[in-house]
């Protein structure tokens, strides 16, 4: 958390459920047009990373187009609680009786999206001058599918989207059964999005025992490493994106980033992650 940072904690109408939002504002006069916003995913564990590098590359080095950061997380320092709620927020296949990690139901991304739209934005907005049509989404890992999805299905609600290490593996691939009408949305109407998807070049390296692993259960972690094959998808998923959206706009970029885990590599990818999201010298 930053001193500049607000604190915004909110049940959402749309769906019941209790929201926090970490709002950051540039500490300078907004072009004419308004901020771009930035927004979060798993803000608790990002926001302050974000702040850090608009704050720097943006208002010091003109590196980036200064925005409004806007993590999105959940009014508790418990990282449980994080854990079970992002589950349920960032995916879009209920399963029934069935639980993944944490205990957490799943399922419930369209009312997250809902939130965002018509009860975030407006919150965010009675805060600080924004530009609608310069907004950035960004998340990592479950997150990345989230961004992925609503590129898929809401590709309007942001400009530039930013998936880092998405999880396309997740239910079966369930994510890639809404690729083939963005692809027809894109050929009949155009899209002007921007999208980076950055993955590590260690994430399907397997765990071996070494301190520090002890309460980690290393098969299942392996098992899920195998399953997932996020280079080989998320390089396989940019590829299909260039080919078909180039020519309607939609700018791709894919970046591996060499001796990076699906722990490190936000650490390392966002700063060609904010390049192309955020560009300097945008139009107001």
């Amino acid at each position: 958390m930053t001193n500049e940072s607000a604190i915004d904690d909110f049940c959402s109408r749309v769906n019941g459920r209790d929201y926090r939002l970490l709002i950051w504002v540039p500490p300078v006069a907004p072009p004419p047009g308004g901020f771009p916003v930035l927004w979060v995913l798993d803000g608790s564990a990002y926001f302050g990373l974000a702040v850090d590098m608009v704050r720097n590359r943006g208002l010091l080095g003109a590196e980036i187009t200064p925005a409004v950061v806007v993590g999105v997380t959940y009014p508790s320092e418990d990282i449980s609680v994080w854990m079970t709620r992002r589950y349920e927020d960032l995916n879009a296949t209920p399963t029934g009786g069935e639980r993944f990690a944490y205990g957490a139901p799943t399922g419930g991304i369209e009312s997250f999206l809902d939130m965002l739209a018509d009860e975030a934005l407006p919150r965010v907005e009675s805060r600080a001058r924004i530009d609608r049509g310069r907004m950035a989404i960004v998340g990592h890992s479950l997150g990345g599918h989230a961004v992925l999805h609503t590129l898929f299905t809401r590709p309007a609600l942001f400009s530039s989207y930013v998936a880092i290490s998405p999880s396309i593996w997740w239910h079966g691939g369930e994510l890639l059964r809404h690729e083939e009408g963005f692809k027809a949305a894109v050929e009949s109407r155009g899209c002007a999005a921007r999208v980076f998807i950055g993955v590590g070049g260690l994430e399907q390296t397997l765990y071996e025992p070494r301190p520090g692993l002890e309460n980690v259960d290393l098969e299942r972690a392996n098992a899920m490493i195998a399953q997932a094959f996020i280079i080989e998808r998320a390089e396989a998923l940019a590829a299909r994106l260039q080919a078909f959206g180039a020519a309607a706009g939609l700018d791709v970029r894919y970046t591996c980033f060499p001796g990076e885990t699906h722990m490190s590599v936000p650490f390392a990818a966002w700063r060609q992650a904010m390049d192309h999201a955020l560009p300097f010298g945008s139009p107001p």
